[in-house]
């Protein structure tokens, strides 16, 4: 498998192009994930015990990425500005 990281201020970029997948750790709690919600097939976000978000997920990146109502969809279209490696799309709200 192929993994590449991309640290930013509190979230790290973690993208796996042949499975297809980039998630998103938010923060630096190191928290567990213990409830996924699908945004929807393409999209999901990881909550912590607490109820805090730990990570999003996104699958089938060689499609696009949707940020359209993902948490933290402002300072995600930064990182992945910064990334430069994956197409996305958003719109702000």
């Amino acid at each position: 498998m192929s993994m590449q990281s991309f640290g930013l201020i509190d979230m790290q970029l973690r993208l796996d192009p042949d499975a297809r997948i980039l998630y998103v750790v938010v923060g630096h709690s190191g928290n567990m994930p213990m409830e996924v919600r699908d945004i929807d097939e393409r999209r999901a976000v990881d909550y912590d015990l607490a109820g805090d978000i730990v990570g999003i997920e996104f699958r089938d990146i060689d499609e696009g990425i949707d940020l359209d109502g993902v948490p933290h969809a402002s300072r995600l279209a930064r990182a992945l500005q910064i990334m430069g490696a994956v197409q996305y799309e958003w719109s702000e709200s």
